[in-house]
């Protein structure tokens, strides 16, 4: 014990003394609750040394109220008194280094933003606890609470604590199954677990209010969620040193080890993309942060009907009812009998039309974990019909809600590994499990024709498909041997041939679904990474589908796996190439080739027949695969620069992108420069394609750009087209790259990866580049090329998140393929990459 002599004096000293007790509970894994109820009483200790007139209250509203404040947090104090007093009390705190947030009010003042529903003050008063001073005015204004929220007033508090709640859920990313969750203001995080707190304590206090309640199991489950939360809060503020809440993948990799320091590796995975201990985590993250959101939920229901003083009740059949128009069970115990029910519940909720109770749920989630329905056919053909239904609109899908319950896991236990695993890259965006739900869910859209307008061909092929079982497998099943390792569409094939036939499907059926499963990057990656005008490129993919049927399969799954992996990463661009593939090779497979009759006959229509005829046949096909508007942006700079001798740069800005197009007399180093302004400028390449002329008879080049963040600014617009006029009638290549690079450190870790085939093109040798994004990484790439003599014949450019997928069709001066260096080639290029760290 320390003597009174050797005690920090300061009050600084003092926080200091307090945070270094935090942190040394942490490391000891003491009961985590003890640790942050002692920072709050050490807070208050601090607090209370402090002076103050006799007339004077202050007191904590927040979470130093609730004793659940962590490090760095603002302390949040109420000053019943003057601001002269209120200045004299905090001054100190301050100087202290103390983040401290206040307000100085009157009694009167209180109750009077009580009595209007005022909804921050509520809440505030609700939590209030006396710190130091006169307790008496905060005794008085709590009486005044208690009245406000009496006579059915509480009912309409929690309606305004609902709207608060989803609007900033909206906000905060709309889902739980972020990958970079804020475990305060996210979904099911410390926000959703005080607005639940809120909600029934507003009720018990009001006597002719809705009268709320949670079963043992929500009270332990929002308890370990709370405790949960709050560690991981402070344990992410020691790690970064100030105040956050986001738990990111730098944050995750750090955390997970000391929390889950026996976190088991899966069998037969050597080496898992994520740690086990990292995997744990969010695993337990996710599953709690649903729980609270089921809770939520649970509470919602209970306020809806609470005001009917006799609810109505409807008998479906044996097992369920309606009760106020929400589906539960007619029994306590009627899954313990007939099991299978429990997965036809979400079948009998889409013929319904009617929404789930929660209790019925609740009654889901212990059925299945007591036992599998791996077995059950019964089980297997509700789960089928749920899978392909497209009249389910709900949100979240039936489907999901089945999985959240535990359902799908009891149905397909292969499902199970998935269940929140956490991707460490910012090219997904979900969890491994939501991203296949959602893209299920696309799918069902799809075959109701509700993205036409966006994607025609998916749906229209969707529509023609139908409700096919072997199709909404491959596409719930797709990702799903990810928990497995490396080569997860071949494991993931493997896993469908053992799940299909238990599910009742025939040898042709389960084959079908393998073969998409196993396929189902092909096409995307044949799509954005090699050249559509190249026929063995064709001939090789057609092969591979065998049939039409399979094609068409495949290009629908292909499409909502690349929607769903994250916003907007399915650009109009990569989509034109996705259906591109699909059009010339459905015409290898039936020997008569399909051309892009809408975007030619577009162009057909717009200018004189000759030169557009004459323009199609020279043109690479790479361009006739976009939409009619955009074929006629390549025509029009092609068409100019032909006729005026002079180079044509031509822009065109839609919604949060900008298309460019350069039409130029073609030299070494021409695409190098014209990325190298681009980059200088902070201009983002997206997309871009390059190609030049097919038939030899011009030397004029065609690039195409997808941007972002064309400047806005016309000034600035017109001095970056007049750079990169200059850049592309300069002779020889400039390297732009400033002295010194900007920072920019990714928090996930990207391989760089460079591979050079001679075999996949018939004219021109193929370099793949992998790495991360960086300012001026396109810049240098084209100019390192440039310098070693090369001509970039194609570029094929799509960016994934923090990651590049560069592709790049090059010739020997003499025009031939690169026979020899391939080792100083890559070598040289990941050299030129190493430098912008």
């Amino acid at each position: 014990m320390s003597t009174i002599e050797s005690l920090p004096v300061t009050l600084s000293e003092q926080l200091s003394a307090l945070h270094e007790r935090v942190w040394l509970g942490l490391q000891e894994k003491r009961d985590f609750s003890d640790v942050c109820v002692n920072y709050s009483h050490g807070l208050d200790t601090l607090v209370g040394q402090l002076e103050v007139h006799k007339n004077v209250c202050v007191f904590a509203i927040g979470s130093w109220a609730r004793q659940t404040v962590a490090p760095y947090s603002d302390l949040d104090l109420v000053i019943i008194g003057s601001e002269s007093q209120a200045q004299g009390l905090l001054r100190p705190l301050w100087d202290a280094g103390l983040r401290v947030g206040h307000s100085v009010r009157t009694v009167a003042e209180v109750n009077e933003l009580i009595r209007s529903g005022d909804l921050p003050t509520i809440t505030s008063m609700l939590d209030a606890r006396g710190v130091v001073g006169n307790f008496a005015p905060l005794q008085e204004i709590q009486k005044s609470l208690s009245r406000a929220l009496s006579g059915g007033r509480s009912r309409d508090v929690a309606d305004k604590l609902a709207d608060e709640r989803r609007e900033r859920h909206r906000r905060f990313g709309d889902s739980i199954y972020l990958l970079e969750p804020n475990i305060k203001q996210g979904i099911g995080g410390l926000r959703d677990q005080s607005i639940v707190d809120w909600t029934l304590r507003i009720c018990e206090m009001d006597s002719a209010g809705p009268s709320l309640w949670l079963t043992k199991r929500q009270k332990e489950a929002l308890e370990e969620s709370a405790v949960l939360f709050r560690r991981l809060q402070f344990m992410i503020r020691k790690h970064v040193g100030r105040a956050t809440d986001l738990l990111s993948f730098e944050n995750q990799e750090v955390i997970g080890p000391f929390v889950f320091p026996d976190a088991p590796s899966r069998p037969g995975v050597k080496q898992s993309a994520v740690a086990p201990a990292v995997e744990q985590l969010m695993k337990t993250y996710f599953r709690n942060a649903r729980e609270v959101v089921r809770i939520q939920s649970a509470l919602s229901d209970q306020l809806r009907h609470a005001s009917r003083k006799m609810p109505r009740v409807r008998k479906v059949d044996h097992t369920f009812s309606l009760f106020n128009e929400r589906l539960t069970t007619t029994e306590a115990r009627a899954f313990e009998h007939r099991q299978a029910d429990a997965i036809r519940l979400f079948r009998v909720a889409a013929q319904t039309q009617c929404k789930i109770h929660w209790h019925a749920l609740e009654k889901v989630t212990e059925s299945v974990a007591i036992g599998s329905l791996a077995q059950d056919r019964r089980a297997a053909s509700y789960f089928l019909e749920a899978l392909v239904d497209p009249t389910d609109r709900s949100n979240p899908s039936l489907l999901e809600q089945m999985h959240y319950c535990g359902g799908l896991s009891a149905v397909i236990p292969e499902w199970a590994p998935c269940t929140c695993r956490v991707q460490h890259d910012l090219y997904h965006r979900f969890t491994v499990d939501q991203h296949q739900l959602l893209a299920v869910a696309m799918w069902k859209q799809l075959c109701r024709g509700e993205l036409t307008e966006k994607f025609p061909l998916a749906s229209e092929l969707a529509v023609k498909i139908g409700p096919s079982k072997e199709l909404g497998l491959a596409i719930l099943l797709h990702d799903a041997a990810k928990p497995l390792g490396k080569g997860h569409a071949e494991r993931g094939g493997q896993m469908a041939e053992i799940v299909a036939p238990r599910l009742g499907f025939s040898a042709e059926e389960t084959a079908l679904t393998a073969f998409l499963i196993r396929q189902h990057l092909t096409m995307y990656h044949i799509s954005q990474r090699r050249d559509l005008s190249d026929e063995s490129v064709i001939k090789r993919f057609a092969g591979k589908m065998g049939s039409c049927q399979k094609l068409e399969y495949l290009y629908v799954l292909s499409v909502v796996d690349s929607a769903m992996t994250s916003p907007d990463n399915l650009s109009s661009w990569k989509l034109q190439l996705l259906s591109q593939l699909f059009q010339q090779a459905y015409g290898a497979l039936q020997s008569s080739p399909r051309t892009f009759q809408s975007a030619e006959k577009y162009l057909l229509q717009q200018e004189n027949i000759d030169e557009a005829e004459r323009f199609l046949q020279v043109t690479e096909s790479s361009f006739l695969g976009s939409t009619g508007p955009q074929l006629h942006r390549v025509y029009t700079a092609w068409h100019k620069a032909l006729s005026s001798g002079d180079p044509q740069i031509d822009v065109w800005s839609e919604a949060e992108t900008t298309e460019l197009v350069v039409c130029a007399h073609d030299r070494q180093g021409l695409l190098a420069d014209i990325t190298g302004v681009l980059a200088s400028n902070g201009v983002g390449v997206l997309s871009a394609s390059t190609a030049t002329d097919k038939s030899g008879q011009t030397s004029w080049a065609v690039d195409r750009f997808l941007l972002l963040g064309w400047p806005r600014n016309k000034m600035v617009r017109k001095r970056v087209m007049k750079e990169i006029e200059a850049a592309v009638i300069q002779k020889e290549a400039r390297d732009f790259r400033p002295k010194r690079l900007p920072s920019n450190r990714p928090t996930v870790s990207i391989e760089t990866k460079v591979t050079i085939d001679n075999n996949v093109s018939g004219d021109w040798t193929v370099v793949e580049i992998f790495t991360v994004d960086k300012p001026y990484v396109l810049h240098a790439i084209c100019l390192s090329l440039s310098q070693m003599g090369f001509d970039i014949k194609k570029a094929l450019i799509a960016t994934e998140g923090l990651r590049v997928m560069d592709v790049f069709y090059i010739a020997s001066h003499d025009g031939q393929k690169v026979r020899e260096g391939h080792d100083h080639i890559a070598k040289e290029l990941e050299r030129t990459l190493d430098e912008l760290s």
